[in-house]
Parts: structure tokens; sequence; C-alpha cells
């Protein structure tokens, strides 16, 4: 329990507020927050690779939320640390990941 509170720090120091808290769906956390009108709501997204072979060919999963990555730290070895402004897949099966590096 001690690792997995450690990995939720790191990954908190490292992304700061540049993903959501919570996924937007299937989320294990009850969500009660309202989309404030006139405000930015809008977050970035990491890329998570499960080798660094795979890295290497941009054949990753995308995560929006930091829920998300605490699920899946355990499975991946290499992650994007910078956030990215717009991140999608570049084939129908939803392996190749491309991505717009903005400023957030």
């Amino acid at each position: 329990m001690v690792a997995m509170e450690t990995a939720q720090q790191a990954i908190d120091l490292i992304l700061h507020q540049g993903l959501r808290e919570t996924k937007a769906r299937h989320s294990n956390v009850l969500k009660l927050e309202k989309t404030v009108p006139g405000q930015q709501n809008k977050q970035g997204a990491i890329a998570m690779y499960r080798s660094k072979a795979q890295m290497a060919k941009s054949w990753g999963t995308i995560y929006t939320s930091k829920e998300a990555v605490y699920d899946n730290y355990a499975t991946s070895t290499h992650w994007t640390p910078n956030v990215f402004n717009y991140l999608t897949y570049t084939d129908t099966a939803k392996h190749y990941v491309k991505g717009l590096r903005n400023k957030i």
C-alpha cells in the first residue's frame, strides 16, 4: 500500500494540474462537480507504453485522468510526463499514438 501511495504522489508531482482528477466515464470515485459556464475546463492527455520498444514505435494508450494513470501505472514501463494538449490514435485498431504538445 505504501508503494501505491508513493507512486500516486510522484504522479501528482510530475503532472500537476494537467489531467483531470477522475475519469470522465466509469470512474471509481463519486464525482459531483459541474461545468461552470464561461470557464475553460479543458485538460490534457498523456500516453503510456508497456515497453521501450512500443514507445519507440509510438504504440501506446492515451489517458486523460490521474485516476486512469493510477489504475494502469503498474503495467506500464514508460509514459510521457509532458501533458499533451491533443492526443489521438492514428489507426482504427487504436494502437499508434500521435499528438500535439502545447502549453495548457
